[in-house]
């Protein structure tokens, strides 16, 4: 090998350095990336890049190679050695120090380090640092600029970058000597809330501190680390698990639920109770919720909690709870008419919350005045009595209740009501028809015994007399 100076002296400015070697192999010949030459100083800095060397003439089996390497001005100074590696088609490989590989270096040496700029920047960033991943993904990007005005920075220069527990080396983007831009990013996917938890749901929310660091220049010459930023990966609240209880005491109905753990902590809830016609709503900072005079009715709760995204899902409904209320059904006029339109017994019932047993309603019994109108009979009244055989069970809709109570049964079908035919001495001494309910059935089955009583004495004691 033959270098073209022996002492490289780069005081005056950038120096161009040939190298020149001189390759033999008998078997499969030379690999086609051989060989590579490095110039290295002692300290391991490298602000001289190693490259391929040129054929220049013969072939692979025997041929010389060539290469030009710039020492830049203000590059570290002391003894440098240009050091070939070769290697040949069937993979055997030889790396040694040749005579004339040694150099002298002389320079005024750049001993300050970079500085360094960062930013970071990121998408569906909400409030003060703050990264919404509720809805979809999110990507934090972070970027940093180092500058030298010494020596400058070598083609291959890297720069650490990490966010959280991860990160990596990045290399340096830049064409300019004086100029290193390093960038990369970071990739949140959305979260998914589900229970229970599958092994593949990654949870990626927490709080991230982002770095970038060190950087040095070619001479070894290094900024530290630099804190870009801090963001916190977050969501809106997810709901608990657990719905929240109620509770019911008099005329009040109250909604207690286990604290959210939200991360970036709750501002308020919100809670709704609701029946089979309206729903409420109140909001509060703490986790239990009362509402009063509500009307009796079956009720349940939700609850949803807010932070400084907004406001999260609502939770499982409660299990049902019974509230009476202090209501009570006002008493009603229950009318039952005969088929016939002749007599009419008005009842009315009045019904009453009396009080809650094991979540269930218990019911004053009705109670139920009935009138009943009798027809009126004059004592010199001929009547006979047609008593007609019982009757099936009445099925017209017009002879129940209007309205009873759960607990009370529905009325039962009576036999039609006998028939009694009045002659007597009316004014118009026109035979009539009369409907007798009630106690003028008891009248006329005692009126009829009796008539059926005398007749058979009569015609017994007729007998006697015969026979006497």
């Amino acid at each position: 090998m033959d270098v073209s100076h022996p002492t490289v002296d780069v005081t005056g400015g950038p120096v161009q350095v040939t190298v020149r070697l001189d390759v033999e192999d008998q078997g499969s010949g030379l690999d086609s990336e051989s060989p590579w030459v490095n110039p290295g100083n002692v300290s391991g800095q490298d602000a001289v890049p190693g490259q391929v060397m040129t054929l220049v003439s013969g072939d692979r089996f025997h041929g010389t190679y060539e290469s030009t390497f710039t020492f830049p001005e203000l590059v570290t100074g002391g003894n440098w050695y240009i050091r070939p590696y070769v290697r040949d088609r069937a993979g055997n490989w030889e790396q040694l120090t040749p005579a004339g590989a040694e150099v002298l270096v002389v320079s005024l040496e750049d001993k300050e380090a970079p500085t360094m700029t960062a930013s970071l920047r990121s998408s569906r960033t909400v409030g003060s640092g703050i990264l919404d991943i509720t809805d979809g993904p999110a990507t934090v990007e972070v970027t940093a600029t180092a500058f030298d005005d010494g020596i400058g920075f070598g083609v291959d220069s890297t720069a650490a970058i990490s966010g959280g527990s991860w990160g990596s080396h990045v290399a340096n983007s830049s064409t300019e000597p004086k100029r290193a831009a390093f960038s990369t990013s970071f990739t949140y996917p959305q979260y998914i809330h589900r229970e229970p938890r599958e092994w593949y749901d990654l949870d990626y929310r927490g709080v991230y501190t982002y770095l970038v660091g060190p950087i040095a220049d070619a001479n070894g010459n290094s900024v530290g680390r630099l804190t870009v930023g801090r963001l916190i990966v977050a969501t809106r609240p997810m709901p608990d698990a657990r719905p929240p209880q109620l509770h019911i005491s008099d005329r009040t109905v109250t909604a207690a639920w286990p604290a959210n753990r939200d991360l970036l902590g709750v501002l308020e809830y919100e809670v709704e109770f609701a029946d089979a016609h309206n729903v409420r709503a109140l909001r509060t900072i703490g986790t239990e919720a009362s509402l009063d005079d509500l009307p009796a009715s079956i009720y349940t709760a939700r609850v949803r909690a807010r932070n400084e995204l907004g406001w999260g899902d609502w939770t499982q409904p409660s299990e049902p709870a019974v509230h009476t209320g202090a209501t009570s059904v006002a008493p009603a006029p229950v009318t039952s008419t005969h088929p016939e339109g002749t007599a009419q017994d008005s009842m009315p019932v009045t019904a009453g919350v009396d009080s809650l047993l094991d979540d269930q309603i218990v019911a004053e019994e009705p109670v139920v005045d009935i009138v009943t109108v009798r027809p009126r009979v004059t004592d010199d009244a001929i009547a006979t009595l047609d008593i007609p055989a019982p009757a099936a069970m009445d099925t017209d809709p017009n002879l129940s209740l209007a309205q009873r109570s759960p607990s009370q049964p529905a009325i039962e079908a009576s036999t039609p009501p006998p028939t009694i035919h009045a002659g007597a001495s009316n004014s118009d001494q026109t035979p009539k028809d009369l409907r007798a309910e009630g106690s003028m059935v008891t009248y006329g089955l005692a009126l009829a015994a009796a008539v059926l009583v005398f007749t058979l004495s009569a015609l017994s004691s007729r007998r006697w007399r015969r026979q006497e």
